[in-house]
């Protein structure tokens, strides 16, 4: 029986509409390599992966093309440990130019070394762009290993957005050079970062996120913890005129220091601030950067240059107006954009209806919810209103995996361009 099954799965095409194929991988299938379904697509095809393990490193050659796994990442690996070229082990390379209709999408991706570039050594373990912008969504990034970027290196004017991925458990750097345990960027780059878990990830510089050299990341709606930078920056660190949007993330658990600027332009807003080893926030100056609307961890806010017994900021940190309490804070509306949001009922046990809206326009619009931590529960995909017109989704209290939350406070926020309100609501169980 199964050697009949694997010939019905053994089908390269199955289907095809309005000219874009599904090419099927399986590792029973006579199509059991990645790389070659890859190597089979036109512009537009998918590459969808049955699960199991696949040991290859992946090379996208400039392809608009979605590679995903059938049952998602926790069942379907790619293991990047045998590379054909020793310079070349970085488990996925972006490096022709991609742009985001090129997607990684549902996959573990683990046991990457890097490309070897001759100048700066190993680059992007897990996953590698240069000068390009793919979307790369719904991963787990673990286990991988490179002098920069240990699980993704964005190098040379890459802007991918980086969405909803586990990011844990990576290396970067050798000895007291290289940084960016969990993602690494530098010159020009300007990735989105959202909805990310970026945790235990180690580098001499920046454990968990390194924004370097002229860059300009809009780092949103993350969990950052537990992450280690053996000299600076566990969370976080800002180096070298790089100008970072940082927003409505938790923040926590890092050492050493939450997160560190040095000649940059800093901007960390409504995130939670709290427990990591030193200070929350080092800037080290001489020009004051935005940090404003954080939860430090105490109502009476941050400590060190602060004056109260939360989290500790150095000199250089605009600190005040600070949250008094954690959870996901409301960015200051636009005066050209007016967002409407709201819950009914409220509060709920098995069903409330979330409507919202746009005035001035029709954009596309995100949708989430988080716990009274901070952490994303919750996400309702490419939501989009028309100008003066309420549209809804229903939210049945469970999380993205199905499972039910327990009772509870939580916030629905709606995003916007650079305009975000948000709602509390209560789940009674």
């Amino acid at each position: 029986m199964k050697s009949y099954i694997s010939c019905i799965v053994a089908v390269f095409c199955l289907f095809c509409i309005a000219n874009a194929t599904t090419w099927y991988v399986h590792p029973d299938s006579t199509l059991n390599s990645i790389q070659d379904g890859m190597d089979m697509c036109a512009t537009g095809d998918t590459v969808l992966v049955g699960a199991g393990t696949y040991t290859e490193n992946l090379n996208f050659h400039g392809m608009a093309m979605t590679v995903m796994s059938e049952y998602g990442a926790d069942t379907t690996i790619i293991d990047g440990s045998s590379p054909t070229h020793l310079d070349t082990g970085s488990v996925v390379m972006f490096i022709s130019g991609e742009d985001t209709n090129s997607v990684i999408k549902g996959f573990t991706i683990t046991n990457g070394t890097g490309f070897n570039d001759p100048y700066w050594g190993a680059e992007g373990g897990g996953i590698l762009c240069i000068s390009s912008s793919p979307m790369i969504a719904d991963n787990i990034i673990c286990y991988n290993t490179a002098v920069w970027g240990g699980g993704i290196e964005c190098f040379d004017n890459s802007h991918p957005i980086i969405m909803d991925n586990s990011i844990f458990n990576n290396t970067a750097g050798t000895g007291s050079n290289g940084g960016g345990g969990g993602i690494d960027m530098a010159f020009g780059s300007a990735p989105r970062i959202i909805g990310n878990l970026i945790s235990a990830n180690t580098a001499p510089y920046a454990g968990g996120i390194s924004i370097d050299s002229l860059t300009q990341p809009l780092v949103r709606r993350n969990t950052i913890t537990d992450n280690v930078a053996s000299l600076y920056g566990g969370g976080i660190g800002c180096y070298n005129n790089s100008s970072a949007t940082i927003d409505s993330c938790v923040i926590s658990g890092n050492s050493t220091w939450g997160v560190q600027s040095a000649d940059s332009d800093t901007k960390i807003n409504y995130c939670n601030i709290v427990d990591n080893v030193g200070y929350g926030v080092y800037n080290y100056g001489p020009d004051t950067i935005d940090a404003e609307y954080n939860w430090w961890g105490d109502a009476s806010g941050p400590s060190g240059a602060g004056p109260g017994t939360g989290s500790m900021v150095s000199t250089y940190v605009d600190f005040d107006p600070w949250l008094t309490s954690p959870g996901i804070g409301e960015l200051i509306p636009s005066t050209t954009v007016r967002l409407s949001l709201q819950v009914s009922p409220n509060p709920f046990t098995k069903l409330t209806t979330v409507s919202f809206g746009i005035e001035h326009g029709a954009e596309r619009m995100g949708l989430s919810i988080y716990d009274a931590t901070g952490r994303l529960v919750k996400s309702f995909n490419q939501v989009s209103s028309i100008e003066n017109q309420v549209s809804s989704v229903v939210w049945n209290g469970c999380d993205d995996h199905g499972r039910q939350l327990s009772s509870g406070v939580y916030f629905v926020q709606l995003v916007a361009g650079n305009c975000s309100t948000s709602q509390k609501v209560l789940l009674v169980r």
